[in-house]
């Protein structure tokens, strides 16, 4: 911002900056949501999961 000479000149300026900001097209922005559901439920023997292998061994069927 430059140096202005009085408080007067830099209010006038600031006005004039909003007045530029509420003239400018809104901004459209995408609104992304994901959600979970429960399709289905299953039995299984194993009741705890130590690493990504008994995780994929019990999803695999």
């Amino acid at each position: 911002m430059r140096m202005y000479e009085n408080t007067k000149q830099l209010q006038l300026r600031l006005i004039e900056e909003v007045k530029e900001w509420n003239t400018k097209p809104a901004k459209r922005v995408n609104i992304v949501s994901l959600k979970m559901v429960r399709k289905s439920s299953m039995l299984y023997k194993e009741r705890k999961i130590t690493s990504p292998v008994d995780a994929y061994n019990l999803l695999k069927p």
